[in-house]
């Protein structure tokens, strides 16, 4: 079997995710102060920041590199394998992440009492009595 390399392609894919993962660098840097670390919405937005990152690698980075050399799966199937199931791991981890957030904010902005029995800890706001 020969393979097929797509140079451009993967070009743009390689440079797409080395923008992506530097700019994400100061947004979870801003997100990790202390005065903004200590809400529970940001914990859940930097972890899902941090897999999203991982995410890029897999996705971007490593299929771009795999695309400039024409790489398929019968060349490297247990590295390839490997990755694909990170990806997938990733994705699924984002997805739930994500629904996570939006519980978190559904139920801070609606159920305050159920907010604080799930997520607890310091909201930004002062204790209603």
């Amino acid at each position: 079997m020969q393979s097929r390399p797509n140079v451009k392609l993967g070009i743009f894919h390689v440079i797409y995710g080395a923008i992506i993962e530097v700019l994400y660098i100061p947004c979870l840097a801003v997100m990790m102060k202390k005065e903004y670390f200590k809400l529970s919405c940001f914990k859940i937005m930097v972890f899902l920041g941090l897999i999203d990152m991982g995410n890029i690698v897999a996705n971007s980075i490593l299929h771009g590199s795999w695309l400039i050399e024409g790489v398929f799966f019968c060349q490297y199937p247990t590295l390839i394998y490997i990755v694909g199931n990170f990806a997938i791991g990733f994705w699924t981890c984002e997805c739930m992440l994500a629904l996570l957030l939006a519980a978190n904010r559904v139920l801070d902005v609606l159920w305050k009492k159920q907010f604080e029995i799930l997520f607890g800890g310091f909201t930004g706001r002062i204790p209603e009595k």
